[in-house]
């Protein structure tokens, strides 16, 4: 779950909640702020949400990364850390998996 918040007015007033089942230390927002990616965790995908009219929305179904097992005997796969590049791409995600 992440909450954002609006801190503008010199209160705190939480403006919103995303549920994402899952997710495990990652979020990364584009340099402009319109957008945001996060990963599933053991869901083994990164969601990617943009923000339009004050309100942030899933744009589409996760990517999903298609481990087929995790980085040791006894894990499943997941995504952990995300980082997003200067053109606002997400091409990194710290999967704990083998390709």
């Amino acid at each position: 779950m992440y909450l954002f918040f609006d801190v503008s007015g010199g209160q705190l007033r939480q403006k919103q909640v995303l549920q994402v089942p899952n997710t495990f230390f990652g979020l990364a927002f584009s340099p402009g702020g319109d957008c945001v990616h996060v990963s599933g965790g053991v869901d083994d995908g990164v969601h990617v949400f943009s923000h339009s009219k004050g309100v942030w929305s899933e744009a589409g179904k996760p990517i999903a990364l298609g481990h087929t097992a995790g980085a040791g005997s006894h894990e499943r796969p997941m995504v952990a850390n995300l980082a997003v590049t200067a053109d606002g791409n997400c091409r990194s995600a710290y999967a704990r998996g083998a390709a």
